[in-house]
């Protein structure tokens, strides 16, 4: 849904995929049982939206299992992913940002970021805001249920550096065992100067928030 004026920004958006499957050339498969994806531009503040997005079912192409899990130790089937998030950015969403540089986000609101694969469960919530070069600054908190795993698949995926697993992972496992239950943790993440840390450890740099 566009406001009818000549630029047409958007209003709102709706997006539903059931039975989705995806293949390619390169020999992945992937797909889902169901996708809903939702936007709303949020008229109290100047080119915001909120966005939510739900995700039942989700097979990962191999590649991904293979970078995310290279040892097997989940189902072959994420059960969930869920987002409530709300987005601000540099310009709207209309006509014009379709035809030139897009948007570029400066502010992140997450009240719900939580997805289930296996015995792994996370849930996340916290503010960002994004700079011009697309450098995050902010925190998010995080808890998390056999959060081990989530560690090894951060660094399969290289978010996370070798050198710094032996630091964080006996910081977390104190954390953990402080709470009472060694396999769920709750820790706030913070984003500042550049980089990534969790309590006093370093994580490496933060990732860069850029749309192309």
């Amino acid at each position: 849904v566009l406001e009818p004026s000549s630029s047409l920004p958007l209003e709102r958006l709706v997006v539903i995929l059931v039975q989705l499957g995806v293949s390619s050339s390169l020999g992945w498969d992937a797909g889902l049982v169901e996708g809903r994806f939702a936007a709303e531009r949020e008229a109290a503040t100047k080119n915001s939206y909120r966005v939510g997005a739900e995700f039942t079912d989700l097979t990962p192409a191999q590649q991904a299992r293979a970078l995310f899990d290279p040892n097997g130790n989940l189902p072959p089937v994420i059960e969930t992913v869920r987002t409530d998030a709300t987005l601000r950015f540099t310009k709207p969403w209309d006509r014009q940002a379709l035809q030139s540089t897009p948007p570029q986000i400066t502010e992140i609101e997450i009240a719900d970021l939580s997805g289930s694969w296996g015995k792994v469960t996370l849930r996340a919530e916290g503010s960002l805001t994004v700079d011009d070069t697309g450098v995050p600054t902010g925190s998010i908190s995080v808890q998390a249920r056999e959060w081990r795993h989530l560690l090894e698949m951060a660094v399969a995926a290289e978010w996370i550096a070798p050198a710094f697993l032996p630091a964080l992972e006996s910081g977390l496992d104190l954390l953990a065992t402080l709470d009472g239950d060694s396999a769920t943790i709750e820790a706030k993440i913070a984003f500042e100067n550049g980089f990534i840390r969790v309590g006093s450890v370093p994580l490496g740099p933060a990732p860069r928030i850029v749309i192309r």
